[in-house]
């Protein structure tokens, strides 16, 4: 690789942020490094460990969630974290698994990468996306890419498949339901509820 030991040149991180108006600004007088071995020895124990229900806990309380990677990036390969996505357990599971990727297209037309996403009814989004003709760094390997994707995410911009509400919903009347009719408004259609005595 030409830039050992991490194969991108990080000169202008480096630079930045260890210029001293910028240590000021964000509380710290040390040197930076892109790589510390003492940093590194003391993560260690932290590796490895399975988060994916704690991930599936923020998608269906609301919080937007954006699984990216680089088509040729063999670290965290986009075809293994594709893998993953997809058998996910959770109320959007069905619907993501069954849509086909979406194609994004710069301005010119040329495909830059795919897409798949399905947002729940609370804003709870949960998205994978393949980046073309990146590697492990894809802000790196594809600046303007990276950055329309991250504006796109950040603005609630990329395309998603809402998870379908019902259409209709039947509930029995009990001590504790009073029976009523009651229309409620989805997606500004009307969602038919129907009161059994």
């Amino acid at each position: 690789c030409e830039h050992p030991p991490l194969c991108y040149d990080f000169s202008n991180v480096d630079k930045f942020l260890n210029e001293k108006k910028v240590q000021e600004e964000l509380g710290v007088d040390t040197k930076w490094q892109d790589c510390n071995t003492i940093v590194n020895v003391m993560f260690n124990w932290d590796f490895m460990h399975n988060f994916h229900h704690l991930l599936i806990d923020q998608v269906e309380a609301g919080t937007r969630v954006l699984i990216y990677a680089g088509d040729v990036d063999y670290i965290c390969n986009w075809i293994g974290n594709k893998h993953w996505a997809l058998n996910l357990e959770w109320k959007g599971q069905e619907q993501f698994n069954k849509q086909d990727d979406l194609d994004i297209k710069n301005r010119s037309g040329k495909s830059v990468a795919r897409v798949r996403s399905v947002t729940l009814d609370n804003g709870g989004q949960f998205t994978f996306m393949q980046i073309k003709e990146a590697g492990h760094m894809v802000p790196m390997d594809q600046p303007a890419v990276a950055l329309h994707m991250l504006n796109d995410f950040l603005e609630n911009k990329l395309p998603s498949h809402r998870l379908s509400p019902p259409e209709h919903i039947s509930l029995e009347a009990s001590e504790q339901f009073e029976a009523s009719e009651q229309y409620v408004l989805v997606d500004d259609q009307p969602l038919e509820i129907d009161i059994v005595l």
